[in-house]
């Protein structure tokens, strides 16, 4: 049974892939830390890949905590293959992009530098440039 949850009732700042990976990801596999419901708003993403690279998310939620969300799908999408990874919470989006990883392991990418610039405003939402 997947966790019930309408991305339309959360903000990004940027497209609405973003809550559609987080969704799908959500409605597949249970955070057991927290309810998708309380989701007010995604502050940063880098985006991730089927079959690749992992999603990373900063999640604010309705009691003001901050979640660290890591995340992955095989080549047929969320619904087949997938899990996520709980990297913890915080009381900030910056404290929050701290859990993460600087690099990630098996691809290199600057996560957690990647998260900082788009929490600053130094970066898009969603990009991922260093």
């Amino acid at each position: 049974m997947g966790v019930q949850f309408n991305p339309d009732l959360i903000q990004t700042n940027g497209g609405s892939d973003s809550a559609d990976d987080l969704y799908y990801c959500l409605n597949q596999n249970n955070p057991r830390t927290f309810n998708p419901e309380d989701i007010l708003e995604i502050v940063a993403e880098v985006p991730g890949h089927n079959d690749s690279d992992h999603w990373w998310w900063i999640l604010k939620l309705g009691d003001e905590r901050y979640i660290c969300l890591a995340a992955w799908c095989d080549y047929t999408g969320w619904d087949c293959a997938s899990g996520i990874g709980y990297g913890g919470e915080a009381t900030s989006a910056l404290d929050a992009a701290r859990l993460s990883p600087d690099e990630e392991e098996d691809t290199g990418r600057r996560i957690r530098k990647n998260l900082f610039a788009q929490i600053l405003g130094e970066q898009p939402f969603g990009l991922e440039i260093c």
